[in-house]
């Protein structure tokens, strides 16, 4: 059964029709899976839990949860009312930035590749952490924009073509991100690099993705 809810924003959600929905990575793709197998690792769902996927997309981090724990609270949301034809269970039409929840009303969040999609930044993580039960969970993957940055430079001079989805306009490197979240008082946060640099630079910061994980105090 499948449940939609449609809270109106004013962000502008062209950009983000059926044309963005198929093209988005399919799930026999090796780097979602190398995402979902990090998911897993660092926030596996519980029994019991209600979790929020933000921008969910197609839907699939919810499908995955959901068949490994089937008794969890599945809410997935988005800004455009497309990925409702492909998430199963509850879809909320939203942004990050304006969550309609209620105060602590969440186990664990995931925010995945979602933030560079928006500018305001702040605004999303402060509502993750209202949302947030105490003791919960904030987990965000973003595009470090040092490897963004490499890769456009390197397409140019033709060294290799990189794929990089337009829409995803706003970049962090480990230190601004880190620095929307130390705006509130978590009880911890780690943050780390996904993926691998590019070879011709295999430095850590050259890294592909920005991982951060925080925790709410109780």
């Amino acid at each position: 059964m499948s449940i939609s809810i449609d809270f109106m924003t004013e962000e502008n959600t062209d950009e983000f029709g059926e044309k963005y929905f198929a093209g988005l990575s399919d799930s026999s793709d090796e780097h979602l899976k190398a995402e979902h197998e990090l998911v897993l690792k660092l926030m596996k769902p519980l029994e019991g839990e209600r979790i929020l996927d933000v921008g969910c997309g197609r839907g699939r981090l919810g499908d995955m949860l959901t068949q490994l724990e089937s008794g969890i609270e599945m809410v997935s949301s988005d800004v455009t009312d497309e990925a409702k034809k492909y998430v199963s269970g509850t879809f909320v039409r939203c942004s990050m930035a304006a969550l309609p929840f209620p105060d602590e009303h969440f186990d664990k969040i995931f925010c995945l590749h979602v933030i560079a999609h928006f500018k305001e930044g702040q605004e999303g993580i402060n509502e993750a952490y209202r949302v947030l039960k105490g003791g919960g969970r904030l987990m965000v993957i973003t595009p470090n924009k040092y490897f963004v940055y490499y890769s456009w430079l390197a397409t140019l001079l033709k060294h290799f073509r990189f794929k990089y989805d337009r829409t995803a306009k706003w970049l962090y490197s480990r230190r601004s991100l880190a620095a929307l979240f130390r705006a509130r008082p978590w009880s911890s946060f780690e943050e780390g690099y996904f993926q691998s640099a590019p070879r011709r630079m295999p430095f850590e910061w050259m890294r592909a993705k920005l991982v951060v994980v925080a925790v709410k105090g109780k």
